[in-house]
């Protein structure tokens, strides 16, 4: 779709994106620009028509979700100073956390690649954000302090 749009080759579905011609007896000056950008800039009342309602929300919530799993993976940078703290870590072992929780992602991350590719990508991203939501609502009750 992008590619037809790119080399300015009209499609059936963009009947509606053409520039229609100049009107008999009228000049207009060439505008190479517009031309050249009348596949590639849609209006926008053709593109809310043609959107997908099911699949923007899909793509919507897989940005969420994608949001969160970034941060995720920049809480344990964010807090290592109070992490240290409360287990009177060293650097090295600081470093050490942080190794680990980045190696884990390494290894996971071909992993359910190589599963997502071969069974249902819906029910192993809904088992992983419930696993994920599950260990974090408990990671939130955990505490090295008697008195928390």
């Amino acid at each position: 779709m992008a590619a037809a749009r790119l080399a300015g080759r009209a499609r059936a579905e963009d009947e509606d994106l053409l520039v229609p011609p100049p009107s008999p007896g009228r000049e207009e000056p060439i505008n190479t620009t517009r031309d050249a950008n009348r596949f590639m800039f849609p209006s926008i009342t053709s593109w809310w028509r043609h959107l997908n309602k099911g699949k923007a929300v899909t793509v919507i919530v897989l940005v969420y979700v994608n949001l969160i799993n970034y941060m995720d993976r920049l809480t344990i940078a964010g807090i290592l100073d109070d992490v240290k703290k409360e287990f009177n870590a060293n650097n090295a072992m600081g470093g050490l956390l942080q190794t680990a929780f980045i190696v884990s992602y390494m290894i996971f991350a071909p992993l359910f690649g190589y599963l997502g590719d071969r069974y249902s990508r819906k029910a192993i991203m809904a088992a992983g954000v419930f696993l994920w939501s599950i260990f974090t609502l408990i990671g939130s009750f955990m505490s090295g302090r008697p008195e928390h």
